[in-house]
């Protein structure tokens, strides 16, 4: 990019990207399953970082295009993941973490991935992750299509959308240390389940009666969903690292792979929902589907118990 490369190298190097970022996340996942006593707070960590990067991204990169134009942020970028590849080294040294690497044949891989499926279709266990598919459909399309809806359904200004964006991203950051405390003190069934109905709770609001939103009211049903999205990604993440601890490559590339493919599916099928139906529509389909699904689950788990 910052050569200005012809438009089949620069989708090229996209592919590139992807791939870079699939090696990040499963190995980043890998670490925090292996290595974290508290996984679900190691996750809050983890899925609070954007926000860091919500805030600070905008601020650094317009200082850097009026000083240095385009050009700086991409030499700006490379150091910084110069930067991050030394530190890591220094960090795996550091904690040897090169001697837990064992070289695995093909059949072991494909015996720990059979494993890890077939638990996987375990009734206590695929009913989670049947709710975890809805919650990441909904953030697909929630990802794709709200700046849309804030700015046709409440007409709201590209100016005022973007420091709307930005004003919930700062705010957003000390709460998450408060949302992460929490996370920490709990099972991760039970971080998924609460952050499941406070989702859906607000997924409803905004569906039922998005008309009467002003800035402030969105802003603080804005914050209260993304404290919900922080404890289900937490509990989500927390959940497999604690049922297969000792598959961590294999759930961690799972992790990395369902939650990305749902999440893109959640798009594509908004995209196709909003041909035929309004996003309030759409919203609460979610919002009621997933609220009957976590009480169900809630039932079962009190069933069980007594």
């Amino acid at each position: 990019m910052l050569l200005n490369v012809s438009l089949f190298i620069f989708y090229l190097f996209q592919v590139f990207l992807g791939i870079s970022a699939s090696f990040f996340f499963v190995a980043s996942r890998n670490l925090l399953v292996s290595l974290s006593e508290k996984p679900d707070k190691s996750f809050g960590w983890f899925y609070s970082v954007p926000s860091y990067a919500d805030v600070l991204g905008p601020v650094v990169g317009a200082i850097l295009i009026w000083k240095f134009n385009f050009a700086g942020v991409f030499i700006f970028s490379v150091l910084v993941h110069l930067f991050n590849v030394f530190y890591s080294l220094g960090f795996f040294k550091k904690h040897d973490i090169s001697k837990t690497i064992k070289k695995e044949n093909f059949s072991k891989i494909k015996n720990d991935y059979f494993s890890v499926f077939s638990k996987l279709g375990e009734s206590k266990i695929l009913i989670i992750m049947l709710l975890i598919f809805l919650i990441l459909l909904l953030a697909g399309f929630y990802r794709a299509f709200f700046v849309l809806f804030i700015r046709d359904s409440l007409g709201w200004s590209q100016d005022k959308i973007l420091f709307f964006l930005a004003l919930n991203s700062l705010v957003f950051i000390p709460i998450s240390w408060w949302v992460i405390k929490i996370i920490g003190t709990q099972k991760s069934r039970k971080n998924i389940l609460q952050g499941t109905i406070i989702d859906a709770l607000t997924t409803l609001v905004l569906g039922l009666w998005y008309q009467f939103f002003n800035f402030m009211s969105l802003f603080v049903l804005e914050i209260i969903d993304g404290i919900g999205g922080l404890m289900i990604s937490s509990g989500r993440s927390g959940f497999l690292a604690r049922h297969f601890k000792k598959f961590s490559q294999e759930v961690s590339a799972f992790d990395t792979m369902f939650t990305s493919l749902v999440v893109s599916l959640g798009s594509l099928l908004g995209g196709f929902l909003l041909k035929y139906f309004q996003f309030s529509i759409v919203l609460q389909f979610f919002g009621f589907a997933l609220l009957f699904l976590t009480l169900f689950i809630i039932l079962l788990d009190w069933q069980n118990k007594s």
